[in-house]
Formats: C-alpha cells, sequence, structure tokens
C-alpha cells in the first residue's frame, strides 16, 4: 500500500521514539498501517482517525459520554425551526503556524465536500444543507451553498429540514477546518505529508517515515497537548503484544483477544452490535417477500457462539450504550423478531415469488463480509440454511476492511454482515443511518426518521425510550435487519499514562488531556 509520501528520520531517531524503551517521554501507540491520506474531507480510512482526532479540532466534539458538545465554537444558535445553525467562533484561534483561524476555513471545508470536483465519499451526509444537491450536480456554484461567514467568527449554515444530528455531522472529519490559500498551495498533494497538512489540534503532524509518525505539542493550539511527543507507530506486529511488552501506553484489544488480558485492569465496553443488513435500494430489499424469507430465515439461530466472549444480540443498540446516563437496553429490554416463522412457509413464498418473476429465478444475491473469522463463519453458517431451508444458493463474498467499508457507505451490496455505526454512543444515533427507510406499524407506512424526530421532540424520558424502541422493532419486523451478536471492545492503558481518553463512537484515543507520569 502506497504510504503517506514523508521526510525519512533518522535510525537513531527510530530507535529512541518506539523501537526501544521509552526514554523520551513520550506516548507510544500502535495502529495497522498509515492512511494513505490525511485529507478530512477524504479520507474514509479507519487508521486516519486517531491522527485526526489528535491533530484537528472542529466547530463541535463527541465526548466520553457520546454527546456531541461545543469545541472550537464557543456558542451555537438553533434558528427557523432547525434548519438554521449559528456557529461564534472563539477568541484566538490559530493554525499550527500561527495564521488565524476563521470562519472561512469551516466554509471552504464544507464547500469541498460537496464541490462535484472534490469527488469526496462524504458528500452524501451533508445533503441537507441548502442548494448541497445542485452544487453537487454542478447546476449551482460552490459559493451558492447555504454556509455563509459574515465575519471572522461566525459560521451561519441553513438547512432544508430540521436535523437532530447536526451538530454530531459538525464533529466529523469532513466538517474539520481546512484553510483555502494554504489548501491551493499544496497543488494537489494536501493531506500526503507533513509540510502539506495544516493542523489545529492539540498535536500537529512533525514527520514520519515507512515505520514511524510523531506528533508533537501544538504550541498554537488553544489547547495545546500536555505531553510534548506522540508517536504513532505500525508495522511492529500485534498492537496488543506490544502494549504488553511495555513497548507502548495504549492499546484497544479485539474481544477475541480476551485471553491475553483477563487478568490485567481493563474498561470493558459492549459498543458493538453486528447485524444481518439488507440493502433497502437493492432489488432484493425492495422486495418484501425476499426480505422476510432471507431475514426470517435465521432468527431461530444463535451466532453469537461463533465468537469468543460474544453476546446474543437484544437488538440494533448496543447494551453499553446510555440514554440520559441510564442504561438503554435495560429500559427499553430487547427489540427482537416478534413472529415466528416457519422455513417450510418461508421456502413456498419464496419460490412463488421466484416464479412469479420474468427472469424466474431470485435477483442477484451475495453475502458481503470482511475477511474476519467470526463473520466469514457466521457468512458461511447462513449459506448453509438458505441452501437447506429455502433451496437458494447465495454466494459469499469476504473483502478487506477499507473496501468492505466501502461496499457498505456507498450501498453497493445486497446483503451483508457488518457492524451498525453510529457518529454517537447514543441510541438515537445507531438507528439514525436507516432514517429514510419505509417501515410499515399497524397497517400504516412512516419513516424512521419520523419516529426519531417525534423521539427527540419528546420531554418525557419514557416515552423518548417507547418510541426508540418502536424504531428497532420496526426495522427488525420489516426484515430489513437482523442483529447477531453484541461484541465488547476491551480498553488498556499503563500505569504510567494518565486522563488518555478513549471515545467509543470514534473507537479511538484522545491523548491531548493525557499526562506520563514518571513509573
Amino acid at each position: 500500500m502506497k504510504k503517506l509520501i514523508c521526510a525519512v528520520l533518522s535510525m537513531a531517531f527510530m530507535l529512541t521514539g518506539c523501537l526501544s524503551s521509552n526514554k523520551e517521554r513520550a506516548i507510544r501507540f500502535d495502529i495497522k498501517h498509515f492512511p494513505n491520506s490525511l485529507d478530512a474531507q477524504m479520507t474514509m480510512e479507519k487508521e486516519s482517525i486517531p491522527i485526526l482526532l489528535n491533530t484537528m479540532s472542529g466547530l463541535t466534539k463527541i465526548d466520553e459520554t457520546g454527546t456531541a458538545v461545543l469545541d472550537l465554537a464557543k456558542s451555537c444558535q438553533v434558528k427557523n425551526g432547525g434548519r438554521e445553525y449559528v456557529f461564534i467562533l472563539k477568541d484566538n484561534l490559530k493554525w499550527q503556524d500561527g495564521t488565524p483561524l476563521t470562519s472561512r476555513d469551516f466554509r471552504f471545508a464544507l464547500r469541498r465536500v460537496l464541490s462535484p470536483k472534490t469527488h469526496s465519499p462524504y458528500a452524501e451526509r451533508y445533503l441537507n444543507i441548502v442548494n448541497a444537491g445542485k452544487v453537487l450536480s454542478g447546476q449551482l456554484s460552490e459559493e451558492s451553498l447555504g454556509v455563509t461567514s459574515p465575519d471572522d467568527k461566525t459560521l451561519i449554515i441553513h438547512l432544508n429540514e430540521p436535523d437532530f444530528s447536526f451538530p454530531s455531522l459538525m464533529a466529523q472529519s469532513p466538517a474539520l477546518p481546512c484553510n483555502e490559500e494554504f489548501f491551493n498551495s499544496c497543488k494537489g498533494k494536501y493531506g500526503l505529508s507533513p509540510e502539506n497538512l495544516l493542523c489545529n489540534g492539540p498535536f500537529y503532524l512533525h514527520s514520519i517515515n515507512e515505520n514511524l509518525m510523531l506528533l508533537k505539542k501544538n504550541t498554537n493550539s488553544l489547547e495545546s497537548a500536555k505531553t510534548e511527543k506522540l508517536y504513532f507507530c505500525t508495522e511492529r506486529g500485534n498492537p496488543l503484544d506490544i502494549f504488553l511488552e511495555k513497548r507502548s501506553e495504549a492499546c484497544i484489544a479485539p474481544f477475541d483477544e480476551y485471553e491475553k488480558i483477563k487478568d490485567l485492569p481493563k474498561q470493558e465496553i459492549y459498543n458493538r452490535t453486528f447485524a444481518v443488513v439488507i440493502n433497502p435500494e437493492s432489488e432484493i430489499g425492495k422486495n418484501f417477500t425476499y426480505r422476510k424469507a432471507l431475514l426470517g430465515s435465521l432468527f431461530k439461530e444463535d451466532f453469537s457462539g461463533e465468537g469468543k466472549n460474544t453476546e446474543k444480540a437484544q437488538g440494533i443498540v448496543p447494551p453499553s450504550t446510555l440514554f440520559e446516563n441510564i442504561n438503554y437496553r435495560q429500559n427499553a429490554q430487547a427489540a427482537l423478531p416478534s413472529k415466528k416463522l416457519v422455513p417450510a412457509e418461508l421456502k413456498q413464498e419464496i419460490q412463488d415469488q421466484i416464479s412469479n418473476e420474468s427472469k424466474g429465478k431470485l435477483p442477484k444475491t451475495e453475502i458481503y463480509t470482511d475477511n474476519s473469522d467470526i463473520n466469514f463463519s457466521i457468512a458461511s453458517k447462513i449459506q448453509n440454511i438458505y441452501s437447506t431451508d429455502l433451496s437458494l444458493y447465495i454466494n459469499i463474498v469476504p473483502q478487506n476492511p477499507s473496501d468492505f467499508s466501502k461496499k457498505i457507505s456507498s450501498k453497493d451490496f445486497e446483503i451483508a454482515i457488518c457492524e451498525i455505526k453510529s457518529v454517537q454512543d447514543k441510541p438515537l444515533f445507531y438507528l439514525a443511518p436507516f432514517g429514510d427507510i419505509d417501515v410499515e406499524i399497524d397497517g400504516e407506512f412512516v419513516k424512521i426518521k419520523d419516529i426519531l424526530q417525534q423521539s427527540e421532540s419528546e420531554s418525557n424520558p419514557e416515552k423518548k425510550i417507547e418510541l426508540l424502541k418502536k424504531a428497532e422493532q420496526a426495522l427488525i419486523d420489516n426484515y430489513y435487519l437482523l442483529p447477531l451478536y453484541h461484541a465488547p471492545t476491551y480498553i488498556l492503558s499503563s500505569d504510567n499514562l494518565k486522563d488518555v481518553l478513549y471515545l467509543p463512537s470514534k473507537q479511538a484515543f484522545f491523548f491531548g488531556n493525557a499526562v506520563l507520569n514518571e513509573k
């Protein structure tokens, strides 16, 4: 894989930075590989998240409770019934080189996302901004986008419709600021090297070589890091093994490596739900009979046994998720299939449907999955169920994480076994990605987002939970997805590292406030 273009560091720097004992008083953290780019408006690589989280700051951020709170904005006014957001920036904001950071930097970032020249994979998320669709299609100029900056400290964003998730949307990487003058000076190389990246977070990207990335304290940041240096290391082996060897200060351990850490102090968060998802825009997804047969035939199965320390799913929202500081899953109870289905009846229904189709066969259907052992094993089990119970043979397509992520985000699939992603660790945001789906409830069709919007408008917490549970149940009963299992994430840090923050929604550490004490 092509690496970020970088300046080569000396061998001595490499040894003291990552490969030897930690004599530099620097924080060290391992990732699988360095991202190809750190262009926040473009990169979708998972490995870019911890780096951008520590080098860039936005108008809002997601805190440790999963809530969107103000960051570089000192205030936010919501006007026009939720269709207008007015952000006022804090005083004395600067980039790493001392250049003033202004509202125009946020305006330019959003224009880049929605420019047809950029081809940003995030553009669809921001189409609720006034004129976004016409700007993206080239019908209107970028200046027509409903984002204005009347002065250096004010950013005004106009929306077509009220959006309860908008503050969290502004905490995502595409909404991070981008200095237009600096961007143009990079001549197409923005985000590809330290000299072509301008940071405003607690750290800035100082240098990288093939296996080592150095972030240094950004003294021009409003809240600069409390530690002078942060190393991201790669290609050193298993990050958990490296942590156990005391060659790194923090680690996120997957649930299938529990045996190695069962006796260590750790934080355990059941914040991941994996499900079989049917793409509602596919030919399969538009047909109720197909959806019912393909997911209804799996209802009786327990797939949690395929992975160590996984739990059988009790709904779309995972067990560790809080709702107003109380556990949502315990209060909402299980959101599970409410109907008992007979495989033989499902087989007959789908065969009748197929015989009525002009082609006389099931539309193209494949099961996409990442290449993890557990999900491939589950896909194989599902493939066998379809063959045995429905007389259908459906091909399995395993993919590497990057390609799989692109498949899911572009909705280029029929059926997939994937993690339900959330921009915040809140019940609402686990359901929000399915907002545009029409579901039938008591003989009437309603969009999921309308139920969620109703929940947001409700003042009674118990009724809020009832509405969220209603949306969960509707997605399952209308056979758009079937939750399979909940999986934990294990969070470990060394005894001498204090005040490191793990953000579940980003599955990454924030090291800006971390302090490395003497051992």
